[in-house]
């Protein structure tokens, strides 16, 4: 179990609760403003393997990391063993990629098994677009491997949140 104690910050005194922690889960959440743990929060451990979700991260500035939204992140399980790798174009396309193209060595790489492995490498930011001189390389915990491209971050109105990809499973 998880014992957390938290307080506002001009508190004398905290509140203190227990989360029991579940094991079909990467993580236990809890909300400050409900003062409760939430369930369900994200998927089973072994029911997802990526997520293309909203993301702080860090980048680059003035030679310093500093935090970075990122509003299309995409991020693998790699708590539950999910590894990915990139593929660039120029070695070999998409549509000529198979089982045999995979360099299993890939996935054992501190990289691939990063759940920012893909992060925010698939699109470029100016302007907002997918990067299609690249694809994804990626291995379940249960040995499937699968080769992802995107192909698009925006609709057609431009409207973000609607990202589409396409994915083979190659063995």
């Amino acid at each position: 179990d998880y014992k957390l104690q938290y307080a506002n910050i001009d508190a004398t005194t905290h509140n203190e609760v227990v989360i029991s922690k579940n094991t079909a889960y990467n993580h236990s959440f809890f909300s400050l403003v409900t003062g409760a743990a939430v369930p369900n929060a994200e998927p089973q451990k072994d029911k997802w393997d990526l997520v293309l979700t909203p993301f702080m991260n860090y980048t680059q500035f003035n030679n310093q990391n500093v935090s970075y939204f990122f509003g299309d992140f995409v991020i693998t399980n790699s708590l539950n063993r999910t590894r990915a790798y990139e593929v660039l174009t120029s070695n070999v396309s998409y549509a000529n990629f198979t089982l045999a193209n995979v360099t299993t060595a890939n996935f054992e790489t501190a990289a691939a098994q990063d759940r920012r492995a893909i992060g925010a490498n698939w699109r470029t930011t100016v302007p907002l677009a997918v990067k299609t001189d690249r694809f994804y390389v990626l291995k379940d915990a249960a040995g499937n491997i699968y080769k992802i491209k995107f192909n698009s971050l925006l609709s057609t109105s431009s409207e973000r949140g609607t990202t589409t990809f396409e994915y083979v499973k190659l063995n």
